[in-house]
Order: structure tokens, then C-alpha cells, then sequence
């Protein structure tokens, strides 16, 4: 089958489903009236899922996080900031070991 032609049943099926989430009425009806089988709409639906997951996965693991280290030298306790892009904020010590801190900056 004709990419192009796959891609656009593809857009039509996930659009269905949108209407579908959208719409008031129950999947029997919204099947009835869409000339559909349940278990398609649910397949499809849970391939919309997947691909939406993978684009986000996909989307976080090409993010970078930007890391700044700063020293001062009358500080006597150093300390490690990392801030999350979300506003979250962890602060380490000095001791704390470096698998520790790359685990903490690639959670997200």
C-alpha cells in the first residue's frame, strides 16, 4: 500500500478518535454512528497512545539540561544546585558521589 495513503488513513483514524474523546456519546453510539467496531476504535486508540508516548520520550531524552557550576572559595559548606526546568531544586554537597548527581540530572 502506498505510503502517503497509509499516512492519510492514519490522520483519519486518529482524527475519529479525537472526535471521539470530544463527543458526549457513548463508544456504542459514536461506533454506531461512525460505522465502526469497538475493538477498532480501541486499537486505535491505544496506538494513538503509544506513538504520543514515544513522542514524548522521544522529546525529553533530546532535551538538554543545562548545568552550571560555579565555585566560591569563602563558602565552607560547597554546595551542588541542579534546577529542573520545571522549577524543582535539589541541593547536594560536595560529597555527594558522581553517579548521584548524573542519575539526578538525567531524570529529566
Amino acid at each position: 500500500m502506498d505510503r502517503d495513503l497509509k499516512t492519510a488513513q492514519k490522520a483519519q483514524k486518529y482524527e475519529l478518535i479525537e472526535q471521539w474523546k470530544k463527543s458526549d456519546k457513548s463508544t456504542v453510539d459514536f461506533c454506531k454512528e461512525h460505522n465502526l467496531l469497538k475493538s477498532s476504535l480501541y486499537y486505535w486508540h491505544k496506538q494513538l497512545k503509544k506513538e504520543e508516548q514515544l513522542r514524548r520520550k522521544e522529546k525529553s531524552r533530546n532535551k538538554f539540561i543545562p548545568v552550571k557550576i560555579t565555585k566560591e572559595k569563602e563558602q565552607l559548606n560547597q554546595l551542588i544546585e541542579i534546577i529542573y526546568p520545571n522549577g524543582v531544586k535539589v541541593v547536594l554537597t560536595e560529597k555527594t558521589d558522581k553517579q548521584t548527581i548524573q542519575t539526578l540530572i538525567s531524570l529529566y
